[in-house]
């Protein structure tokens, strides 16, 4: 499954490129142990950088390969982050601005605040036979977005295209369609 999320990123990446909406990372955090406790962590896991060059992400992503978010009850909630709390719930969180979350929201707020992290979008990666989630999938970008809609249909169609099977994570960017959808016509 790695290598097929791998290569739906690379598709991705290729129709995010020229969108001229600032810069994207997309990154998965993946269940590992650390020590006795199981934490979600994106080292070793599929990423991809669009446009390849910005340096704020790359920063970005390098301290995010020094996180690890508690999952499964351990740890206290502040310490979950976006990926955990995602993994959790096993639905998709998003905001238009992480630099108004303090770090009980937003654990890596003060690396967001250096490196201009703005918008960010996750969604669970939920295993079709037992609707347990399995990865999550991070989007962050470098403007501020109120809509994910275009975002969320990329990553869909990236996934179709490699047969990965993670249907429900196609339910759940429905229902993120649906909802940025609703936000486009109220503003």
């Amino acid at each position: 499954m790695k290598e097929r999320i791998a290569r739906a990123l690379r598709i991705y990446k290729e129709a995010a490129a020229g969108d001229g909406g600032g810069g994207a990372l997309v990154q998965v955090w993946a269940p590992a142990r650390d020590g006795g406790r199981r934490v979600l962590a994106t080292r070793g896991q599929p990423f991809v950088l669009a446009p390849p060059q910005c340096h704020r992400l790359f920063q970005y992503r390098t301290v995010s390969l020094t996180h690890a978010f508690p999952v499964g009850g351990a740890g206290v909630p502040g310490e979950r982050g976006l990926p955990g709390r995602v993994f959790d719930a096993g639905a998709p969180e998003w905001t238009p601005n992480v630099q108004y979350y303090g770090t009980g929201e937003y654990a890596r707020i003060s690396y967001a605040l250096i490196y201009d992290i703005q918008a960010a979008l996750a969604l669970p990666i939920l295993d079709p036979g037992t609707g347990s989630c399995v990865a999550v999938v991070e989007l962050v970008t470098t403007s501020p977005r109120l809509r994910f809609a275009a975002e969320v249909d990329k990553l869909s169609k990236a996934l179709q295209v490699t047969h990965t099977t993670l249907l429900r994570l196609l339910f759940c960017t429905s229902i993120l369609l649906v909802a940025a959808a609703r936000c486009d016509t109220i503003s």
